[in-house]
C-alpha cells in the first residue's frame, strides 16, 4: 500500500516516514497542495496524509481537487494538522477529508486510523472488481437476450395468425417467455397450432423454444403430421436439454373445412371445445408425458381426433392460468375456467383474465401465461399451397398387418403401421387422419369384436376406469385371436382402402349407428365416417371397410 505524505515542514515528514516504513508501507513525499495533485496523478497513492496549512495551495483546496480526480476510486485523505478549532476541522472534512489526527500525534492512534481506512480501501477495491465482473455479465446477458429475441421475432413473423380465426394472450413472468405459441397454415389446407410451456421461465426456458420453432415450421412446410412433428421435437429436445428441463405441449391440426381436429397433448392443462349453441363443453384431455421426458423407444406420439362444427371454439392454456393463487393460497383451478368459458362473453380471453385478476386481487403473476382461442370456421378462403413433391414417389401398394394377441397387448403397434406410410409423399400429409381411421377401426375390432366389451359399459363418464380395467383383464385372459389390417392404394393413387378384420364372435347389431364413444370422446366410428368417403360393415361386423380419398 502506497501512502502520500503532504507537509510543507520536512521535519514532520521525517518523523512520520520511519513509522510508516516500519509498518510496511511505501512512502511518497511532497511539500504543498499543488505537488500533491501532481503526485496523485502520477503515483496513484492508496492513502494520503496531508497538512491543512501549506503554501501555494492549502490542504482543503488540494483535497477538493484530488477527490474530483478520484471519483471512481476511494482514496482516503487523513488530515494531520495542528489546527484545534472545531470549525477548521469541520471545513477540512467537508472539503473532502475522510479523517483527521491532531499534531503532535500518537503513533498508535495514527496506526489504527490507517488500518481502518486500509480495510475500507480493500473493501472498495473488492466491490469495484465485482461491479466490473457484473457489468461484463450484464453485457453478455443483454447480448444473449437480443439473440434470443431475434429468434422470437422470427418465430412470430412466421406465424399465420388470422385474428378472425385465432385470438391469443401471452404474458411472460420475466424478460423472456418460456411459453411458446406457434401457428402455421398447412400447405395442403388446414392449420397447425402449437402451445407449449418449458420448465421454469426466463432465458433458460426460452432457449428451448429455438429448436422447437425451427422443427415446427420446417415440418409444417412439408405437410408432416402431428404424429411426426411431436416425435421429431421430442428427439431433438432429448439431445440438447438437461434432464431437469422438459416441454409440456399441445400440438393440433385443424382440417381445411373445420370439421375435425387432431390433438397430441402432454403435460399441459386440459383444453376445452365449447359449443355455446348447445351450452356444452368437451374436455380434451392431456394424456401424454411432456416432451423431452421419454426416449424415442418409450415415446407415445398417438393422437386423438375430435369432430367439430362451425361456431364451436377451442381454448388451450399453459398452467400459469390454472396455477394462479389468491392471498390465502387457494388455486384458481379448472372449474373456474369452465364456468367462464360457458358464459356469454364478448371477449372470452379478456373475461378470463379479469376473473383471474379478481381472484388473485391483482397479485403479480409468478409464471408465464398463455391463452389461445380457436374459432372453428372453414379455411377455404385461405389459399392452399400444393407441394408438387407430393406428386412424386407415388406407387400403388398393398400392405397387410396381422396382429397377434401379444401385439394387441402393446400400445404402439399402430404407430408402426402409420410410420410405414411415410415413404409415400402423397400420404404423408394425410398421416394424422389415416392414423385416426386405422386406430378407431382397430380399437372397435379389439374392444367390441375380439374382447366382446359393450359400448354401453362406458356411456357414463364415471364408468371409464371400470371399462378399461375390464379391457385390461380381458386382454390378459385372451389366448387365441387375430386382427388383420389391410391398407391398399390402387393404380389411380387417388384413394386408400382400409380393411380391418377380426375373428371374434359374430354380433347381429345395428352397425349403421354411431358408436357411443363419439358422444363422450368426440371420437369413435363417427369420426371415421366423417373422414372417409365410404364406410361399410361386412360379415356381421367382423369385417369393416373404409375408403379414404387422397
Amino acid at each position: 500500500m502506497k501512502i502520500l505524505i503532504v507537509d510543507d515542514n520536512k521535519v514532520n515528514i521525517k518523523v512520520l516516514s520511519p513509522f510508516l516504513k516500519k509498518w510496511g508501507y511505501s512512502i511518497i513525499e511532497c511539500y504543498d497542495g499543488l505537488q500533491a495533485i501532481e503526485k496523485f496523478k502520477t503515483e496513484s497513492p492508496d492513502l494520503i496524509l496531508m497538512d491543512i496549512v501549506m503554501p501555494e495551495m492549502n490542504g482543503r483546496e488540494a483535497a477538493k481537487k484530488i477527490k474530483a480526480l478520484s471519483a471512481e476510486v476511494y482514496t482516503p485523505i487523513i488530515f494531520v494538522t495542528a489546527l484545534k478549532a472545531e470549525m477548521d476541522i469541520v471545513d477540512a472534512l467537508e472539503s473532502g477529508g475522510d479523517d483527521y489526527i491532531s499534531k503532535p500525534f500518537d503513533k498508535n492512534l495514527l496506526y489504527s486510523k490507517i488500518k481502518v481506512h486500509e480495510r475500507i480501501v480493500n473493501l472498495n477495491a473488492e466491490l469495484d472488481s465485482k461491479n466490473k465482473k457484473l457489468t461484463v455479465y450484464n453485457q453478455r446477458i443483454r447480448y444473449e437476450q437480443e439473440l434470443v429475441g431475434h429468434f422470437f421475432d422470427w418465430g412470430q413473423e412466421m406465424c399465420d395468425i388470422d385474428p378472425s380465426y385465432i385470438n391469443y394472450y401471452t404474458s411472460p413472468a420475466s424478460a423472456f417467455n418460456g411459453d411458446l405459441f406457434l401457428v402455421r397454415r398447412r400447405p395442403s389446407g388446414g392449420l397447425y397450432v402449437l402451445v407449449g410451456d418449458f420448465t421454469g421461465h426466463g432465458l433458460t426456458a426460452a432457449i428451448g423454444t429455438i429448436p422447437v420453432t425451427e422443427i415446427f415450421f420446417r415440418m409444417a412446410e412439408k405437410n408432416y403430421s402431428v404424429v411426426d412433428i411431436v416425435r421429431e421435437i421430442n428427439q431433438k429436445l432429448n439431445q440438447i436439454l438437461p434432464v431437469e428441463i422438459f416441454f409440456a405441449a399441445t400440438v393440433m391440426e385443424v382440417d381445411q373445412y373445420a370439421s375435425t381436429i387432431s390433438v397430441w397433448s402432454g403435460g399441459l392443462p386440459e383444453c376445452y371445445i365449447v359449443d355455446m349453441e348447445n351450452n356444452k363443453l368437451l374436455t380434451v384431455s392431456s394424456d401424454h408425458m411432456p416432451l423431452a421426458v421419454l426416449d424415442d423407444n418409450e415415446f407415445d406420439s398417438s393422437i386423438k381426433t375430435y369432430s367439430i362444427a362451425h361456431g364451436m371454439k377451442l381454448y388451450c392454456f399453459t398452467d400459469g392460468v390454472i396455477e394462479s393463487f389468491n392471498d390465502v393460497g387457494e388455486m384458481y383451478g379448472d372449474e373456474r375456467i369452465r364456468q367462464v368459458l360457458l358464459k356469454e362473453n364478448e371477449d372470452t380471453i379478456e373475461s378470463l383474465l379479469n376473473d383471474v385478476k379478481n381472484f388473485t386481487h391483482g397479485k403479480k403473476q409468478s409464471d408465464d401465461t398463455t391463452i389461445v382461442e380457436i374459432n372453428f370456421k372453414p379455411l377455404d378462403d385461405l389459399p392452399c399451397v400444393i407441394d408438387d413433391s407430393a406428386n412424386t414417389n407415388i406407387m400403388p401398394f398393398s400392405l397387410e398387418f396381422k396382429l397377434s394377441v401379444n401385439a394387441m397387448r402393446k400400445q404402439h403397434s399402430l404407430l408402426q403401421v402409420a410410420d410405414m406410410l411415410d415413404g409415400n409423399n402423397k400420404l404423408r400429409q394425410h398421416k394424422s387422419y389415416l392414423y385416426t381411421v386405422i386406430t378407431e377401426l382397430y380399437v372397435n375390432a379389439l374392444e367390441h369384436g375380439v374382447l366382446g366389451l359393450a359400448s354401453g359399459d362406458k356411456t357414463d363418464p364415471d364408468a371409464f376406469d371400470e371399462y378399461y380395467q375390464n379391457k385390461k383383464m380381458a386382454l390378459e385372459k385372451l389366448t387365441k385371436s387375430e386382427i388383420c389390417i389391410n391398407v391398399f392404394m390402387p393404380e389411380t393413387c387417388d384413394k386408400v382402402f382400409i380393411t380391418v378384420t377380426h375373428n371374434g364372435e359374430i354380433k347381429k347389431t345395428n352397425h349403421s349407428s354411431i358408436d357411443a364413444d363419439e358422444q363422450l370422446f368426440g371420437r369413435g366410428l363417427g369420426i371415421v365416417k366423417s373422414l372417409c368417403h365410404e364406410f361399410e360393415y361386412l360379415d356381421y361386423g367382423r369385417v369393416v371397410k373404409a375408403t379414404y380419398l387422397v
